[in-house]
């Protein structure tokens, strides 16, 4: 089985500061329904954005790709985010890092972003095997995942793993589902 989810990393905690959270990404997260698992979280299946803190770290997870900003927006060229989240990756990387994720294994997508200090310094979207964008010097971290895993799935894991989020540790985070909210 693969992965079909959208999410994105703060290194961060987030918890007092929800609100804030959502006007610097530009998203609507309605009401906290109920807590899941992080399995539950990037479900593709799943209604609504969750939202999951711990160790220091504030995960959100959206199963489309965080395409209902606030904003009516199209992509920028070379770009995986809507630019709405494009900047809120920016905002919320000050003094720290944000990093976003695209894995589809359906349609053979995998993405990844990585924002240090208020700047994006490296995108990297693979469609079917093709990279589509790649841009910014890999950083250490990736160069040596990429030299030890091939798998696009696991390499975003043992990415994060080196960046000082292991899978186990998302595992044990308990995730707020919010309401899915209707813009249109």
């Amino acid at each position: 089985m693969s992965w079909n989810s959208t999410f994105i990393v703060l290194k961060r905690d987030f918890s007092n500061h929800i609100d804030k959270l959502q006007n610097d990404l530009g998203i609507v997260l309605g009401k906290p329904l109920q807590t899941i698992s992080w399995e539950e979280a990037t479900s593709s299946s799943i209604e609504g954005k969750s939202i999951g803190i711990g160790e220091g770290w504030t995960i959100i997870c959206d199963p489309y790709m965080f395409l209902d900003s606030i904003e009516s927006e199209s992509h920028e060229p070379n770009r995986m985010w809507l630019p709405t989240i494009e900047k809120g990756l920016e905002l919320c990387s000050v003094g720290s890092k944000a990093i976003g994720f695209v894995m589809s294994g359906v349609s053979g997508t995998y993405g990844m972003s990585i924002y240090d200090n208020g700047k994006i310094i490296r995108c990297r979207l693979v469609q079917e095997g093709k990279t589509v964008i790649d841009f910014g010097s890999p950083m250490l971290e990736e160069i040596e995942t990429f030299r030890d895993e091939s798998d696009e799935e696991e390499r975003a894991f043992m990415l994060l793993k080196k960046f000082g989020l292991p899978f186990s540790n998302l595992e044990n985070i308990k995730f707020n589902l919010y309401q899915p909210i209707n813009l249109i």
